[in-house]
């Protein structure tokens, strides 16, 4: 339905292959994930957001995300999720991903893009003040300035 209003190109899926968030884990990644990339791919959607949800539990799943989408899809491949700059660069030079989302990086460092020009240093987010409803851990990081 999507792509009957907007331009393939500029329609992108976000999917998290090895998620184990509330037990809703899939007894066969490879053929259903697979499967999904393939088809993406036929229709040409304008690229696939690999979250890896299990990195922040310290069981990261990145290598086989992007193994398994690049097996399956030839389009734009952007990976997210428990990533160092360090790590998304070499990610991205190796080939293994288009390009490298940050959100929790940029929570912790308003400022990540110089930080990353300056090579760090990086503040550590504090997940148990996200969704607090108040601005403690949402606008109180400091920038490096």
């Amino acid at each position: 339905a999507v792509l009957t209003v907007f331009p393939k190109e500029r329609v992108g899926v976000r999917i998290s292959p090895y998620a184990a968030y509330n037990n809703a884990t899939d007894p066969d990644v490879a053929a259903t994930y697979g499967y999904v990339a393939r088809m993406l791919n036929e229709y040409g959607v304008g690229y696939i957001h690999g979250a890896d949800t299990n990195a922040w539990g310290g069981v990261p799943d990145m290598p086989k995300i992007l193994e398994l989408v690049r097996a399956n899809y030839s389009g734009i491949l952007i990976a997210n999720a428990g990533l160092t700059p360090e790590a998304a660069q070499r990610l991205v030079a190796a080939g293994q991903a288009d390009m490298v989302a940050f959100g929790r990086q940029y929570v912790s460092n308003p400022d990540l893009v110089a930080r990353i020009a300056a090579g760090g240093p990086y503040t550590q987010p504090d997940p148990f003040s996200f969704y607090g409803g108040t601005e403690r851990g949402y606008t109180d990081y400091p920038t490096l300035g």
